[in-house]
């Protein structure tokens, strides 16, 4: 469907052009459309005659100063609202006249000035958002009034930065930084400018030299030497697209210049360096970009912090750490920690709640993510839950339960969080209110069952609140602790009528709790109309598992009920009560569809004679359900009268039947069923049969199983997929060939299966054609898979574990794969340790960095003995990065060593770390000693 043009974004232009006494000589029909006024009737008229209020708004000095002077005049709509009087061409809330951006010039012949051109824009529309977006500014929340932001930025005001000015002085970080960068690209005039003598005399066209540098790198040209050049040019719009040029060309010899240009005189040259930094992520620019951040200069300050996240080294963390307090850039510095701290950040984030005049939800935030990175790097994150606990004050506590009242979404997530790790008594209750809030029900949840116990008498407070959420919610979490003191009333709810809606979530509650006291409430349930309810009680009366369950089952077996009665046999099949055998071998013949089927399928767990041929004899009932059911118990008996009755319910007329055949034919493993099972894998209408009947065949395997999935494989779709799959756990070396052809397909969803299936065959042949894959894959998703393969036959302890490790330290040479190969290898079993050691001999230092990185995820002391030896290595990043991990995972003995690298080391750098992790310990930085 074709849209409309927006208005804000195509904006209507009309031309009208004068002589030197300003009679109109030419009026063009977009100008006649926006007025009313057509050609005719303007052309021969002087200007104020046809516009006869002219003058009140636009002095006649201004309009004949073009005649004079050949300058531009600009005549912005913020003074003098519109030229020429006329009605919005759309419906305007804020304005009853168009209102108009005119630009008059001079029309120039061969015999000099000859009148104006005079260009008129309708801005309505920019300026009726504009309005609107200036009172969401001025009243909206922070995420409002940054979204505000970044909408004006989008409306392209060339007249200057209307409301975004106010932003600049906004209370909230996060507006300034988005103004900040608004800021940044509002080079209207200059880049108009640019254009024009771009027109005019070609050197500075920006466009050519765009596609030029595209051009050159697509040829092999490396224009990094001319762009560093150009990065000194006198023009600063010249540097600033030089800066942003270099920002995408090869890393080592683009930086430098970047550097130097963080000295230009030109703030938005120096802005652009900045991010062009960033980009590059280049470690060299950290002391530069860490004096930039604290030097007060905000504007810069804001770009130089996300360019030192981007580098992601833990070293510069004390630098943000200082600036904690600093009212403009404390949450930018928060975010920062958040992304790249460790524990040695806690103690200023803790700190800086203290101090009333910085945010608590960045602060907050930052802890809830340096806690959520540690759990997933380090498989647990005690050490940042217990440290927050032990050094927050009763203040900052306060002031984050304040906050609870305040923020939502993202936010609210991570006040919930770290309010759970603290072990206050002012915690709970602000926390049980919160059981409300949609966005972190879940979190509050989790946060009340971390304070078990004292939380139960306020979560079964909650139990009688009127919004439905609040109270299922409440059941969730008293489940979840299995406290039995919420036993009570947990039970008056399931004997309340109007709590029906909780019922289900009741009876999962009292199975979680496991106290035998609610057992008659849940019975009276079994013949409740609602599926859920049934399944729950059902569930619950399993779990608790009451001494008089058989007599009572067995009494319901023949309840006048339906709805009992098949519950009562589930209950009887789930524990195969002797004394429940023949009411349930009676309720196969059941009026009942639901008793019926319920019976039948679950005939196999009383191992009874008469099982066989009561399933036979369902296995002809009118009834689907019944005969799926049949079909289902018949593929748990294995026995070659079974495995006829179920071929021959392949041929039932009933989808769901033949797929329970299908699986239990599966299960059985006799090869006799293969040619049946590759007819319905090819040619069944119902796609879920022929899926199971494809696994099926890959269960009884064999080589004879191999050229019906081989010939399955080449289909597009499930039944494609699920072949490929087949194959993985199928052992023939006919299938490395069909799976290698199949990983030329240009379906990523398709290669990514065939990935899995490789994975599954775990050979030689399989780590090869991983390997290719996690480098030459163009899909990240089919790459992401490949490296994760490789580490699942690492981990396999098989004799291919050892290529496989291999070939991920040979990914970590590609930087668009290393972050992935990194969490894979932080994954490794301590069996493949030793091998990803051997890599620290790598000559690309940046794979050995990284291969520290993962040894440092891994606290293994083998892993530590690895980071022992890299604090020799060759290169200054290696070593910086071995003192770090070892600083982290705390091993011992190593003070001498410390102290001989904080002293002497030639880096300054692992100068600084190796002091950083004493002083973490409580060493002295000269003798290494505690």
């Amino acid at each position: 469907m074709t849209q409309s043009p927006d208005p804000a974004r195509e904006p209507r232009v009309g031309v009208f052009t004068t002589d030197t006494d300003l009679v109109v000589k030419s009026w063009d029909d977009s100008l006649a459309q926006m007025t009313g006024i057509s050609p005719a009737q303007a052309r021969g008229q002087r200007l104020e005659a046809l516009v006869p209020d002219l003058t009140s708004r636009v002095s006649a000095e201004r309009l004949r100063e073009p005649l004079v002077s050949g300058a531009v005049e600009v005549l912005a709509p913020a003074f003098h609202k519109y030229l020429i009087p006329c009605p919005p061409l759309e419906p305007s809330a804020e304005f009853d006249r168009m209102q108009q951006r005119v630009v008059i010039g001079p029309l120039r012949g061969d015999e000099g000035t000859e009148g104006l051109i005079v260009t008129v824009e309708d801005v309505t529309s920019r300026l009726d958002r504009e309005r609107t977006l200036s009172r969401l500014l001025r009243d909206g929340s922070p995420a409002d009034r940054v979204a505000a932001v970044r909408k004006l930025a989008e409306l392209d005001n060339p007249d200057g930065l209307g409301p975004i000015e106010t932003a600049l002085s906004d209370e909230d970080w996060q507006v300034r930084r988005t103004a900040v960068r608004a800021l940044a690209t509002q080079r209207h005039a200059h880049l108009v400018d640019a254009v024009i003598a771009a027109l005019r005399d070609g050197h500075r066209n920006f466009s050519l030299l765009s596609s030029a540098l595209q051009l050159l790198s697509t040829t092999g040209v490396d224009v990094t030497e001319a762009l560093a050049g150009l990065i000194t040019h006198a023009d600063a719009d010249v540097r600033i697209q030089a800066a942003l040029a270099l920002g995408s060309q090869p890393r080592d010899r683009a930086i430098q210049p970047l550097i130097d240009a963080l000295d230009d005189p030109d703030v938005n040259v120096r802005f652009h360096a900045i991010e062009a930094i960033g980009h590059h992520a280049h470690p060299d620019a950290m002391n530069r970009l860490c004096d930039i951040a604290t030097s007060g200069d905000f504007f810069l300050a804001f770009p130089a912090i996300e360019a030192l996240v981007r580098i992601n080294d833990p070293i510069v963390a004390p630098h943000f750490a200082a600036l904690l307090n600093d009212e403009m850039l404390s949450g930018a510095a928060a975010d920062a920690l958040g992304e790249i701290g460790d524990e040695d950040a806690l103690d200023p984030l803790v700190k800086a709640l203290d101090n009333a005049a910085v945010p608590v939800a960045p602060i907050v935030g930052a802890l809830a993510q340096i806690q959520a990175r540690y759990k997933t790097l380090f498989d647990g994150a005690a050490v940042i839950e217990d440290g927050v606990n032990e050094s927050i004050s009763e203040s900052a506590t306060d002031r984050i339960l304040l906050e609870l009242s305040r923020d939502s979404g993202e936010s609210l997530k991570h006040l919930v969080t770290v309010l759970s790790w603290l072990r206050r008594d002012a915690v709970p209750a602000p926390l049980a209110r919160q059981l409300g809030s949609a966005g972190a029900r879940h979190e509050v949840i989790e946060a009340l069952v971390r304070f078990g116990g004292p939380a139960v008498t306020l979560l079964i407070g909650q139990l009688a609140s009127e919004d439905v959420d609040v109270k299922r919610a409440a059941v969730v979490a008293l489940g979840r602790m299995g406290d039995a003191r919420a036993t009570p009333a947990l039970t008056a709810l399931l004997l309340d009528e109007d709590e029906r809606p909780l019922w289900a979530a009741v009876a999962g509650a009292l199975a979680r709790i496991g106290d035998r006291s609610p057992f008659e409430a849940l019975l009276s349930r079994l013949g409740d109309h609602d599926a859920a309810v049934r399944q729950a009680a059902i569930g619950a009366l399993n779990s608790i598992g009451d001494p008089s369950m058989s007599t009572r089952i067995s009494g319901l077996i023949d309840d006048p009920s339906p709805l009992v009665r098949e519950s009562a046999v589930r209950i009887a099949g789930y524990f195969g009560y002797p004394d429940c055998v023949d009411g349930v071998f009676a309720r196969c013949h059941d009026t009942d569809d639901s008793v019926r089927s319920a019976a039948v399928e679950l005939l196999p767990y009383f191992d009874d004679p008469r099982a066989l041929d009561t399933l036979t004899a369902a296995l002809g009932d009118p009834v689907a359900r019944v005969r799926a059911a049949a079909a289902h118990a018949l593929g748990s008996m294995p026995g070659a009268t079974e495995r006829g009755l179920l071929m021959r319910a392949l041929d039932d007329p009933e989808p769901w039947v033949r797929y329970f055949a299908a699986i239990g034919l599966g299960r059985q493993g006799d090869a006799t069923a293969l040619p049946l099972l590759a007819r319905h894998a090819r040619t069944d209408a119902a796609v879920h049969v022929g899926v199971a009947a494809i696994n099926a065949a890959a269960s009884i395997g064999g080589e004879a199983a191999v050229p019906v999935l081989a010939a399955l494989a080449l289909e597009d779709g499930e039944r494609g997929q699920t072949a490929i799959r087949a194959l993985g756990t199928t052992r023939s070396d006919a299938v490395v060939g069909v799976l290698r052809e199949a990983l030329r397909s240009e379906d990523p969803r398709r290669r990514t299966v065939v990935v899995e299936a490789f994975t599954a065959q775990g050979g030689t042949a399989a780590v090869d054609a991983l390997a290719w894959t996690s480098t030459a894959d163009a899909d990240p998703l089919v790459t992401r898979a490949a490296i994760s393969g490789l580490r699942d036959i690492a981990n396999r302890n098989v004799p291919t574990s050892g290529a496989a490790i291999r070939s991920l330290i040979e990914v970590l040479h590609d930087p668009q794969r290393r972050t992935d190969t990194l969490t894979e290898l932080a994954r490794l079993a301590p069996a493949g340790i030793p091998l990803l050691v051997d890599g620290l001999d790598a000559e690309d230092p940046e794979v050995r960095r990284n291969i520290v990185e993962a040894l440092g995820r891994l606290r293994n002391p083998l892993a530590s003995a690895g980071l022992r030896q890299a604090l020799s290595d060759a290169d200054a990043g290696v070593r910086r990065a071995a003192v770090t991990a070892l600083s982290r995972v705390g091993a011992r003995g190593l003070g001498s060593r410390l102290s001989a690298l904080a002293l002497s080391d030639p880096s300054p750098a692992v100068q600084r770390a190796a002091a950083a992790a004493l002083h973490r310990r409580g060493a002295d930085t000269a003798t290494g000693n505690e």
